[in-house]
């Protein structure tokens, strides 16, 4: 069991960019670009804020981004992957 503290917003919004990326770098698995630009609109009142401000970026991004994050996972994307 790991002896860190609970992931909490309040926490979050304390974290460095580097701590955040780190944080939750898993939710966009191997694009952590998402939620490292996602940090700028820090404070977040609530999950479902965070949430949106990922979905922004993801908006937001170029192609080659969407494509980059798309190919990343084949296994998910089908032929859009190819």
């Amino acid at each position: 069991m790991s002896g860190a503290p609970p992931l909490t917003l309040a926490r979050l919004n304390s974290m460095n960019q580097t701590g955040f990326t780190t944080a939750l770098g898993f939710a966009f698995e191997l694009s952590p670009w998402v939620v490292q630009r996602a940090w700028d609109e820090r404070p977040f009142d609530t999950v479902e804020g965070l949430h949106a401000a990922m979905m922004r970026v993801l908006d937001a991004s170029t192609t080659a981004d969407k494509l980059a994050l798309i190919r990343a996972h084949p296994e998910l994307a089908g032929k859009a992957a190819i």
